[in-house]
């Protein structure tokens, strides 16, 4: 539980932040870094045990969500005062920021495809090697001089 609540709680402060880079500077960058952090949080995700990695990824979801908008009330007045003191803020329209909580929703969504595909991986690596090493059992099995009466 604590890489959900350190991922969960550094995620309510990092959406609403990219968040803002999304509608002001660049869709694609803000969009990147969500995936860098999904990523990031998925690898650390999958050193758990499988049960404890997808119940903490629930739960880092769910308090990103829930504490990002928190976050977001407090955080977009103080970005749009500095953004007009220094140059202009734009504004999404409803559409626009429907479809950046979508993005981001399934970016997030990734941290479970990044964990089950290391589980997915170590099972194939480990089953390779069993298989390898029941190989060549029958192997010397098949070549013994023993009589098999």
């Amino acid at each position: 539980m604590k890489y959900s609540m350190v991922f969960g709680l550094a995620g309510a402060v990092i959406l609403p932040f990219l968040y803002e880079c999304y509608a002001n500077i660049s869709h694609t960058g803000a969009l990147f870094l969500i995936g860098c952090w999904a990523v990031f949080a998925g690898i650390k995700f999958s050193r758990l045990p499988f049960k404890s990695a997808m119940l903490g990824i629930s739960a880092c979801l769910a308090y990103s969500g829930v504490l990002g908008m928190v976050c977001y009330v407090a955080m977009h007045p103080a970005a749009v005062r500095f953004l007009t003191a220094h140059s202009k803020y734009f504004y999404l329209s409803l559409k626009e920021q429907m479809y950046f909580l979508l993005y981001a929703a399934l970016i997030m969504v990734g941290m479970y495809i990044v964990c089950l595909a290391k589980y997915g991986v170590c099972k194939a690596v480990s089953r390779l090697k069993d298989n390898g090493r029941k190989t060549a059992e029958y192997i010397d099995n098949a070549f013994s001089d023993e009589d098999k009466s």
